[in-house]
């Protein structure tokens, strides 16, 4: 009777951990509570157990590892994220490095040209004298120009404008430009503003000389070519345009134009403050007016050949 009631709960017990049961459990989650059936208890073989802990404890193993890599994932992002920030840093302090330093050579070389009609002595201390000279509503006074550079200077128009840091007799520095341009009397008119500027140095590029062919015996000469009779007929008209405006002036503002216009061509021309007041002011407007006719007379032949052909006429 014992024997048969063990048979019995055997197999009852085989039964409910048969095969199918025990995939079914296996499809749910191996960590979770043994399954259990109405009435009943399901009694898993020590195979099934010791399976149900090894699928367990694999199971824990890998969600460790998931969330090990999760973790290093994250921070290998934060890390290229930080390496890409201090890269993107360390470009643009170099680009503003390389921006200042470009600015501070492009400032010097403007004030250092041999073109910076501005920085001369003489339009200098001009420039001195009429911003002194403007009708200011608080007495202004300034003793120096610092950084000072020519923005424009139109020898047909008569034109001429720099700019520059304004030393005061109190200390005060103001940046600014100062204007001069003659009226349709051919007195000058004298403005100034404060303002910043700067020189273009990110497109600037050294002109570079033309390539040039060699030129053979056996070549034939060549028919004069256009920029020739263009320079021939340029040298003419700025010549005509000189006229004309000396023509309109007067007086002491004349005297000055017609000091400078003789003493241009000398080895050691004579200063235009020596002349004082109009004489000054036109003695300067004449420099402007002519001293890109006078570079072109100088190096350009066919320039200078029309220029002096206005007197034939």
């Amino acid at each position: 009777m014992k024997r048969t009631l063990a048979w019995c709960v055997g197999t009852i017990g085989a039964m409910i951990a048969s095969p199918a049961g025990a995939q079914w459990y296996m499809q749910g989650d191996p960590c979770g509570p043994p399954p259990t059936l109405p009435g009943y208890v399901i009694m898993l073989p020590p195979a099934a157990v010791a399976q149900r802990a090894q699928a367990c404890q694999q199971e824990r193993e890998a969600a460790a590892q998931q969330r090990q890599a999760e973790i290093a994932a994250e921070q290998a992002r934060e890390a290229e994220a930080q390496r890409q920030a201090e890269l993107a840093q360390a470009a643009a302090q170099a680009r503003e490095q390389a921006q200042r330093a470009a600015l501070a050579a492009a400032q010097l070389a403007a004030e250092t040209s041999p073109d910076n009609f501005c920085r001369e002595p003489d339009t200098a201390r001009i420039l001195i004298n009429q911003y002194n000279g403007l009708d200011w509503e608080l007495p202004r006074k300034v003793v120096d120009i610092e950084h000072l550079v020519t923005i424009k200077k139109d020898a047909g128009s008569g034109i001429l404008v720099c700019h520059g840091v304004w030393v005061h007799t109190d200390g005060e520095k103001i940046e600014g430009t100062m204007t001069m341009h003659p009226n349709v009397a051919g007195d000058m008119i004298v403005s100034w503003k404060p303002e910043h500027w700067e020189p273009q140095y990110s497109t600037w590029v050294p002109p570079q000389p033309a390539p040039t062919a060699p030129v053979t015996a056996s070549a034939p000469p060549s028919a004069p070519s256009q920029s020739v009779s263009s320079a021939f007929d340029q040298g003419l008209a700025d010549r005509k345009a000189w006229e004309t405006w000396f023509a309109g002036t007067s007086g002491d503002y004349r005297a000055g134009a017609l000091y400078w216009s003789a003493q241009r061509s000398l080895a050691h021309p004579g200063s235009c403050s020596v002349l004082g007041g109009d004489g000054t002011v036109g003695c300067v407007a004449a420099q402007g007016r002519l001293s890109i006719s006078d570079a072109r007379r100088k190096s350009e032949p066919d320039y200078r050949q029309g220029w002096n052909s206005y007197s034939a006429q």
